[in-house]
C-alpha cells in the first residue's frame, strides 16, 4: 500500500513479527481497538452522546404511543430524525481521526504478515488441479532445499493430483521452484 512507510511500522510493531502470525494479529487487533476506543471518547462529547441517546429512547416511546395518530407520530418523527443526524455528527468525528492510521497499519500487515515462509523441516502439499478433460500421469521436479516426500509422479484423479514434500531450510524458494509436467 504505502510501502515507504514501512520502516515506521517496523520500529512501532516489529517485534510483532517474530510472534507466531496468530498472535501477532491478535495483539495488533487489541492494539488497534483500544486506540479506537480512546480517540472516541477523546473526540466525542460523552455527555451530549449520553443526553441524545435518553432523547432517541424517549420520542421513541412517543412514536409507539402515536401509532393511532399518523399527524402527530410524523412530527415526533421528525424531530427524531434531527436528533439522529446529531447523533451521527458525533459518531464521524472519530472516524475521521482512526480511518487513515488504521488503513496505514492494514497495509503495513499486508506487507508483512499476508506471507507466512516454510518454516525448516515443515511437511507441506500442493495441489495440482487440472483443466476439463486432462488426464493422465503428473511428474514434479523439486529444487534443492526442497525434499520431495511423495511419489515423483502421480496420476490424475478427479482432476488433481497432490504432492507433499518437506523444506530443508526456512524462507522463500525462487524459480525456478516446483515444475509439474503432465503426459511428458
Amino acid at each position: 500500500m504505502v510501502a515507504f512507510l514501512n520502516p515506521f511500522f517496523d520500529i512501532i510493531f516489529g517485534w510483532l513479527l517474530a510472534l507466531p502470525p496468530f498472535w501477532s494479529i491478535a495483539i495488533l487487533s487489541l492494539l488497534i481497538s483500544l486506540i479506537i476506543i480512546v480517540i472516541t471518547k477523546l473526540t466525542t462529547d460523552q455527555d451530549l452522546m449520553k443526553h441524545l441517546k435518553g432523547e432517541s429512547k424517549e420520542l421513541q416511546k412517543q412514536m409507539k404511543a402515536l401509532k393511532d395518530k399518523p399527524e402527530e407520530m410524523m412530527k415526533v418523527q421528525k424531530q427524531h430524525m434531527e436528533m439522529s443526524m446529531k447523533m451521527m455528527k458525533q459518531s464521524f468525528r472519530p472516524m475521521l481521526f482512526t480511518l487513515i492510521p488504521i488503513l496505514l497499519i492494514f497495509g503495513w500487515m499486508q506487507d508483512r504478515l499476508a506471507f507466512d515462509p516454510i518454516a525448516a523441516e515443515e511437511e507441506f502439499s500442493v495441489k495440482v488441479q487440472m483443466a476439463k478433460g486432462i488426464t493422465g500421469t503428473i511428474n514434479v521436479t523439486a529444487p534443492e532445499g526442497i525434499e520431495l516426500t511423495s511419489d515423483a509422479s502421480k496420476e490424475v484423479t478427479d482432476g488433481f493430483a497432490i504432492f507433499t514434500f518437506k523444506a530443508k531450510d526456512p524462507g522463500k524458494y525462487e524459480s525456478p521452484g516446483l515444475v509439474f509436467s503432465v503426459n511428458g
